[in-house]
């Protein structure tokens, strides 16, 4: 019997991503990827009432200088002060695709 041997995948760096405690995406460094960013911005209405919560809005993606790839994007006051995100540091066989690749990118995600 000839077998043939099939490589196994090398793995790739990830970031797993969960947001209170569901699986959100794993975002993996492939395709020429040198860093994946998972980002958080509050926004604060300075127009409002007083007291109002800032609006949070948490992002993960990445660029390679010519294209923007994206796993996850919560727009602002989807999340709320008190919601918990976990970041883990993985190594892993697969990674998520990103759910929107823009092609015209040309700006640091």
């Amino acid at each position: 019997m000839n077998a043939t041997l099939i490589p196994k995948p090398k793995p790739v760096l990830a970031l797993e991503i969960y947001t209170n405690g569901v699986h959100i995406c794993t975002a993996g460094l492939e395709k020429g990827l040198d860093a994946i960013l998972a980002s958080l911005v509050a926004k604060v209405d300075l127009d409002g009432p007083p007291g109002l919560p800032p609006k949070v809005a948490f992002h993960v993606s990445a660029t390679d200088g010519e294209t923007a790839y994206n796993w996850r994007s919560y727009p602002p006051g989807e999340l709320q002060v008190g919601d918990r995100i976990e970041i883990r540091i993985v190594e892993t066989d697969s990674a998520d695709k990103p759910i929107i690749i823009d092609h015209a990118h040309t700006t640091t995600v």
